[in-house]
């Protein structure tokens, strides 16, 4: 069984903890449609959602962005349209803000190396995609800024090991790669796909899925450089099936999990939470199609980014096919 994917879906989680009523296409609010999309990244960067998105089969890099007032850039961006190099096409994407900036991380398909460009403030792009490491290959990335450093987790494609490094814009140094299972007193992996978000100010939090099926793990890197000493399983009161895609983001006073099960499965998605001391869990996974009053789905992969106190999600819809 294959999947086709399609469409790229919007909705809010509120910050009194409701949710936006339906889900939006966010096609229906571009001029253009350079789809179908194969995943999606989503950053917030001030007050507005940027959202980067890679189609298949071009395997193409598209960006746009949600402002303030709900409204949406009329049209999708060709990124590659902005470079002078083109290192793609591209399987995995990733993006944060820093400042009025977003720095978008690509994973190509064929060398499964991980490049860089960035947007600036001013809405012009850096000039040139720029290698981030010769390290892998990779098949998953997550990032995020934490000060003026980014840091990057990446899940190899053979192993489905979980590696970490992270490059510091101010000075241009990019730290070694480490092994995560290396300083770990578990080892859950092979990891399918992975998300992370800065947590209490200075931590990073990763999330990741097994692609055994058990389950949603997390960890944390602390701001002293030293990692949580094992890998956690986000256990909720029920079972929300086999995550396909995993992402998360931070509120002020809350971690959001979000997650889609596989399309066998329903391709739904899914939303957990808890304080950021880790004091408190939600008791059981919610359903996010059950929040809404449309269901675009099945969907085959979901990003999360904290605008503000809200979480916005983006989804994008995958249809079983036989093949």
């Amino acid at each position: 069984m294959m999947a086709t994917f399609g469409d790229m879906w919007h909705t809010i989680r509120n910050a009194d903890g409701s949710w936006q009523p339906s889900y939006g296409l966010v096609e229906g609010q571009e001029e253009n449609n350079p789809g179908p999309f194969l995943t999606a990244a989503c950053a917030a960067v001030g007050d507005s959602l940027h959202v980067v998105g890679l189609t298949t089969p071009a395997e193409q890099m598209w960006h746009t962005i949600r402002n303030p007032d709900g409204t949406w850039q009329p049209s999708y961006g060709l990124v590659e349209g902005q470079e002078q190099n083109d290192p793609g096409g591209f399987i995995a994407v990733a993006c944060a803000g820093y400042g009025g900036d977003l720095y978008v991380i690509g994973l190509t398909a064929l060398a499964r190396q991980l490049w860089y460009t960035v947007r600036n403030a001013d809405g012009t792009w850096q000039p040139n995609y720029l290698p981030l490491t010769n390290d892998g290959p990779f098949w998953s990335v997550g990032c995020a800024f934490i000060g003026s450093q980014l840091h990057v987790v990446a899940l190899t494609e053979t192993t489905g090991q979980m590696w970490y490094t992270n490059y510091d814009i101010g000075t241009g140094v990019l730290s070694p790669w480490e092994i995560l299972e290396n300083g770990s007193l578990n080892n859950p992996a092979p990891f399918f796909t992975v998300g992370c978000t800065a947590i209490f100010g200075d931590s990073l939090l990763v999330v990741a899925n097994c692609a055994d099926s058990s389950g949603v793990w997390r960890t944390t890197r602390y701001n002293d450089q030293t990692w949580q000493p094992c890998y956690i399983q986000v256990e909720e009161g029920q079972s929300a099936g086999t995550f396909n895609s995993v992402s998360c983001a931070a509120t002020s006073d809350t971690t959001h999990v979000l997650g889609v099960n596989g399309v066998d499965s329903g391709g739904s998605q899914w939303y957990a939470a808890r304080h950021p001391d880790g004091s408190i869990w939600q008791p059981y996974w919610v359903l996010v199609e059950s929040q809404e009053q449309n269901n675009p789905g099945p969907f085959g992969s979901i990003a999360a980014a904290a605008v503000g106190e809200a979480v916005q999600v983006v989804g994008i819809t995958s249809t079983p096919a036989e093949g």
